[in-house]
């Protein structure tokens, strides 16, 4: 395990073997093909340069030149085996035990991938969607990571995704306060309830919700961001009470005018809050 270790020991840089596309996604999620008004918005998209601006725990988040789109490639570490060890079917064996997760894991989030873009796609700002590996897009996109050493990535053998930029949830409450743009706000706020309200009608929610991460604003208008964590509501009530908590606590610290909002909105909405 140690010589194992040794030989898959990870670099910390980027490099375009890590987004190379994940095997078997083909069969996960095979999306429609898109018209040609669609054709014209992507050549636009791809005809941009993309820049390194963050990473998650399961995409590498680049940014267009006009700071509009942000592309997020799927990291294929995150979802192959740590070791060749992982292949010994035994039940003591922690890499294989790992490895059953990972699986498992994958299999729900491009589950989620394939319900966001075919049922909720005004609310997750999703503009493409490429993680299958069947539809060919014939393109190569400039990308620039971190360090600014410069790639060509023929995105036909990546899986990623394209939404439109959104600006954090907190931090855009923060500006409008802080702009004495309260009223803004409080509609900002009741918006919250009312997406994560129409998302929960509709059979789904995050249940890892972290409001402050997870939601983001554009034009005023609240939108998912982090789509793989959109899961079949199972205990919705205690789910949305974790997560909009967290949203309260928040509110509490930064923006306490705002707190009699939230209370009118908990009385026309059928999400509950301790």
């Amino acid at each position: 395990m140690g010589i194992d270790r040794f030989i898959h020991s990870k670099s910390h840089r980027f490099s375009l073997p890590k987004i190379s596309a994940i095997q078997e996604s083909a069969q996960a999620c095979d999306m429609q093909p898109f018209s040609a008004e669609k054709k014209k918005e992507l050549d636009a998209i791809f005809s941009q340069t993309f820049t390194f601006f963050a990473k998650c725990n399961y995409t590498y988040l680049f940014l267009s030149e006009d700071h509009k789109y942000i592309i997020k490639f799927l990291k294929r570490d995150a979802f192959d085996p740590k070791s060749w060890l992982a292949y010994i079917p035994v039940s003591f064996n922690p890499y294989h035990q790992d490895y059953n997760q990972k699986c498992e894991e994958k299999s729900k989030i491009f589950l989620a991938f394939k319900m966001a873009f075919n049922e909720f796609k005004e609310e997750t700002s999703l503009v493409y969607m490429h993680i299958d590996t069947i539809t060919q897009l014939h393109r190569r996109l400039a990308i620039v990571d971190r360090e600014g050493k410069r790639y060509k990535v023929d995105v036909d053998k990546t899986n990623f995704y394209i939404e439109k930029r959104a600006q954090l949830l907190c931090p855009k409450i923060a500006d409008l306060m802080r702009n004495k743009e309260e009223e803004r706000a409080k509609q900002l706020i009741t918006s919250v309830f009312a997406h994560v309200n129409f998302l929960v009608r509709r059979g789904f929610f995050d249940p890892e919700l972290t409001l402050c991460k997870n939601l983001g604003v554009i034009e005023d208008k609240v939108v998912q961001l982090a789509i793989g964590k959109l899961y079949p509501v199972t205990n919705g009530c205690t789910q949305l009470t974790q997560g909009l908590n967290s949203l309260r606590s928040w509110l509490e610290r930064n923006c306490p005018t705002s707190m009699k909002n939230i209370r009118e909105c908990l009385q026309n909405k059928t999400i509950p809050l301790s």
